[in-house]
């Protein structure tokens, strides 16, 4: 298994993972008010999640494959089981937030990503790698006799 498909993986699987633990979170109450603790998560760990699979992966594409298994997270959490039964509920404000944060967190992330330049780095004679500054000959002095 190669690292991009690994890195790949373990991305999707941290997005999976950080969505179920933000859905749990959004009816957090202290002291009769709610903590919009699973807002802040959702900016922090999907930006940070979109970043590690970008390092691994260096895949414009595999990296936007974590911000989609999020939303797929958020949007079954977000229906109602037959038996009537919702994780994140329509009149919980935090849940709201944290789907409107998370998702502008991946998206804002992902558009830095994609919109990059790719580096064009050179080694020498052409080869692909890290080139360092540009060699320069030394200067021609004339000879004084």
């Amino acid at each position: 298994m190669t690292l991009r498909v690994l890195g790949t993986l373990v991305g999707v699987a941290a997005a999976v993972v950080t969505a179920v633990l933000e859905a749990f979170l959004t009816p957090l109450w202290w002291d009769g008010v709610r903590v919009p603790l699973a807002v802040l998560l959702a900016v922090l760990t999907n930006l940070a999640v979109l970043w590690f699979t970008h390092e691994v992966t260096r895949s414009r594409l595999l990296t936007l494959l974590p911000g989609i298994a999020w939303m797929g997270v958020m949007i079954v959490l977000s229906a109602r089981t037959t038996e009537g039964d919702i994780v994140l509920a329509g009149d919980n404000w935090v849940a709201l937030g944290t789907i409107l944060a998370g998702v502008a967190g991946y998206a804002a992330g992902a558009y830095r990503i994609v919109t990059r330049p790719p580096a064009t780095e050179t080694g020498p004679a052409g080869q692909a790698g890290p080139a360092g500054p540009p060699k320069r000959a030394a200067p021609h002095l004339p000879h004084l006799s």
